[in-house]
């Protein structure tokens, strides 16, 4: 495993960027809700490192995988803040990755499943009616 892999607790393949390119506003709203490759998925993982054998490749695909996963996988990903990266650095969603952020640190279990299942829900339909 790479040294980078090893750093993160979330796998997922970088945005390429040509030297000197500034940084992208936020990807189109119809953008954020697409598929991503397997690559880019979000792999879930227990604090171990060890993967789940999961991998969300949407922002649909990965609250539905959010139902139903291990509870001390989410409670592990959400610590290391990388449902937040993942949403923002893959999905280009900065929005949604704030609102996660400001989910209270102290939730854990089925309260954070559940918080992070609205706060996600919530977004999907906002983004579908309103872009």
């Amino acid at each position: 495993m790479s040294e980078e892999k090893k750093k993160r607790h979330y796998y997922y393949g970088k945005k390429e960027k040509k030297a000197g390119e500034a940084m992208k506003e936020a990807e189109p709203y119809s953008k954020i809700l697409n598929i991503v490759p397997y690559a880019q998925g979000f792999h879930f993982c227990t604090a171990s490192g060890k993967s789940t054998g999961v991998t969300a490749l949407g922002l649909g695909d990965f609250a539905e995988k959010l139902k139903t996963i291990d509870v001390n996988s989410i409670d592990f990903h959400f610590r290391c803040g990388d449902f937040q990266k993942w949403i923002r650095d893959v999905l280009g969603d900065d929005e949604l990755a704030e609102r996660i952020s400001q989910i209270k640190e102290d939730l854990c279990g089925q309260e954070l499943r559940m918080e992070l299942l609205e706060t996600v829900n919530s977004r999907i339909v906002h983004l579908k009616t309103f872009h």
